[in-house]
């Protein structure tokens, strides 16, 4: 069995200091955060078989986790992906495969498109192509909440009630809460306890510089506007794109980013939602762990 040693600590980079672990030997897996801000932590003890045959690499970037904020204040996807290259320089790893979660896939999607010499492959995971879909299902997810919490979120929203200092006032989140339930767990008894914690350790000043400052339903900050488009017809690396059925991007989105990569499929988890690594852990880390292994080898699936 492959060593599962580990190795962690901070990289002082210089936009930030950054926090990071590395559980493995074998080929990198970089994994990029959602959130946005989350700390790495919400993809453990999950993801960790996958160190069986690889080395995962997590961390926190800039302004998130146990992370610094970024020293030039910036969070826009160029900085991001540079800071990416940064950690990938620091820790030696050459090539690798990519896997971005939710707001992550964002980010590992527009790496990927400027970096493709270092990218073995892309797993993109519970995410959307562009943020114009993004808008589009956040409005979707808005006007199927419970009455009682869209209304909540409408007039919080058209007052400015909804901020409370750094982060949400907790009638606006708690209504948040009810609008995103539907695509969270397909079977909340599935959702760990922990889980609830590592998700409450947004760093909110640094997600709204980010996700915008207009509420939680439309995307409007530094992302605003992406839309790689035709640029993805270019890209030469596999790609895996995987949501779960209940899910915030819908099978039909799904299937749609998979089919605008020359070397894309789609997997939907039937059972899930925005967490098929938990719901579904067993099927997701096989699924993963076969198109890795085509990945490294040059097979294309069936």
């Amino acid at each position: 069995m492959t060593d599962r040693s580990t190795l962690e600590g901070f990289l002082v980079l210089p936009r930030a200091r950054i926090r990071y672990r590395v559980l493995g030997r074998g080929e990198p897996i970089v994994l990029l955060n959602g959130g946005p801000t989350l700390p790495f932590d919400y993809f453990l003890p999950w993801v960790e078989p996958l160190a069986e045959r690889h080395r995962l690499v997590l961390f926190d970037p800039a302004g998130a986790g146990a992370s610094t904020d970024a020293a030039d204040g910036r969070y826009d996807l160029d900085a991001l992906v540079e800071e990416v290259g940064e950690v990938a320089r620091s820790l030696d790893l050459g090539s690798f495969h990519l896997l971005g979660h939710s707001a992550g896939g964002f980010l590992a999607q527009e790496f990927a498109l400027h970096h493709p010499e270092a990218v073995r492959s892309l797993l993109l995971l519970d995410t959307f192509g562009s943020t114009p879909v993004a808008n589009r299902r956040l409005r979707e997810m808005l006007a199927s909440a419970p009455p009682g919490a869209r209304e909540t979120i409408r007039r919080m929203e058209y007052d400015g009630s909804f901020h409370a200092g750094e982060g949400y006032d907790p009638e606006y989140r708690g209504a948040v809460e009810q609008a995103y339930a539907p695509v969270s767990f397909v079977d909340p008894a599935r959702a760990p306890p922990e889980l609830s914690g590592i998700l409450s350790a947004i760093r909110y000043p640094v997600y709204r510089r980010i996700w915008g400052e207009r509420g939680e339903f439309v995307l409007d900050g530094s992302y605003s506007g992406w839309d790689p488009g035709p640029a993805r017809n270019r890209a030469c690396y596999p790609v895996l794109v995987i949501s779960g059925r209940a899910d915030m991007p819908s099978p039909e989105d799904t299937v749609a980013l998979a089919a605008s990569y020359p070397r894309g499929e789609a997997v939907i988890f039937g059972r899930s939602g925005h967490y098929p690594f938990i719901e579904e852990n067993r099927a997701f880390l096989h699924t993963v762990s076969a198109f890795l292994e085509r990945a490294e080898h040059g097979r294309t699936p069936g």
